[in-house]
């Protein structure tokens, strides 16, 4: 039966004028249709920087890359790739065990694989698509990334999706509904906030994190594990500062089946989105020679710390007007502590 669908598909091809599968600049192409092809292989006598074309000719017709299909450029020690914006989705483990230090996902890519950027050394660079919705299981495990800014239209991060890197400053996108296991295992994160869309996080989600504080801003604790063996924190919580938003320290710790117990200590001064808006009380306004934080009568900042995207600590104080003189142009994370609660912003220095 197979090798009937087969002749069929080669005959309704060569129908059409197009072939089903051809080779061009050492990557292979499947004909999905009379004007799109997805990637499917690649030859590494190629090289190790592969930019791939938005656009790809064959016997006179011309298609849209528009797919990297799963595996096309598995363990291949690519150094470099250029990732069209023709593209909208890449497959799974497409890029997986190669030498990737940076990786641009554009924004028309709308969906990744499994393990599709796995086993890489992503450190620097590393731009997610602001459209997508999921990160799949181990899209991103073991790489060296240092700094991540998880996108807004993300609702859910899923297992070991970013075990085994370096990270230490981590955004996490206010829409993710769901952490997986093991999705951040095993990083050099400190300071963690949890957005209050959150509403369950796995086990061993975080453990392996030097954490110091941890913020979680729902007003329902989101479900967690509490467990010797696979903790979603860390085998002994009483070194990590909970901040939790105004009268929740009941459903958080203290009612009967509550969850996050063993913190030390346990603070009510996280952002609750039900008690306070804090995003809506700052502004930041990034100027030539300094960034100036500008909040309300109602909050008191505390603190700042600033970071560049390979997450190096490169400023910190409590001043509202930072001096930036110094600092290269781009782009780097603020990280604010207020006297009721703490935000992280991306800040262009000019």
């Amino acid at each position: 039966m197979k090798k009937h669908l087969l002749l069929f598909s080669i005959l309704f091809c060569s129908l059409l004028g197009y072939s089903q599968t051809f080779t061009d600049n050492y990557i292979t192409y499947d004909v999905v249709n009379s004007t799109s092809v997805v990637i499917s292989d690649y030859d590494a006598n190629g090289g190790t920087v592969v930019n791939i074309p938005a656009t790809v000719s064959y016997n006179g017709t011309t298609y849209n890359v528009t797919s990297i299909g799963n595996s096309a450029f598995l363990s291949n020690s690519l150094t470099n790739v250029t990732i069209p914006s023709s593209v909208t989705s890449i497959g799974n483990n497409a890029f997986r065990n190669n030498n990737l230090v940076s990786v641009t996902i554009p924004d028309s890519v709308i969906s990744i694989g499994v393990a599709s950027f796995a086993y890489n050394s992503l450190m620097i660079n590393v731009q997610l698509s602001n459209n997508l919705t999921s990160i799949p299981t181990d899209a991103f495990s073991f790489n060296d990334l240092q700094s991540l800014v998880i996108p807004e239209n993300v609702t859910s991060i899923g297992e070991l999706a970013f075990v085994s890197n370096g990270i230490t400053s981590l955004v996490i996108g206010n829409n993710v509904i769901s952490i997986g296991n093991s999705a951040f295992r095993d990083n050099n994160i400190s300071n963690l906030v949890i957005p209050s869309s959150v509403n369950n996080i796995g086990d061993s989600a975080f453990l392996f994190n030097p954490l110091s504080n941890v913020y979680s801003e729902n007003g329902v604790p989101p479900i967690i594990i509490t467990s010797s063996i696979n903790d979603t924190f860390a085998f002994n919580r009483s070194t990590i500062h909970l901040h939790i938003p105004p009268g929740t320290t009941g459903a958080y710790v203290t009612n009967s089946g509550a969850l996050w117990t063993g913190f030390a200590p346990v603070t009510e001064d996280a952002l609750s989105t039900s008690n306070f808006e804090l995003e809506n009380d700052i502004k930041i306004i990034s100027m030539e020679n300094s960034i100036k934080i500008l909040s309300s009568n109602q909050i008191q900042l505390e603190n700042y710390s600033l970071f560049n995207l390979s997450g190096q600590e490169i400023s910190k104080g409590v001043e509202s007007e930072i001096p930036t003189i110094s600092f290269s142009k781009g782009v780097y994370i603020l990280v604010l502590n207020f006297d009721k609660g703490s935000v992280t912003k991306k800040v262009l220095i000019k």
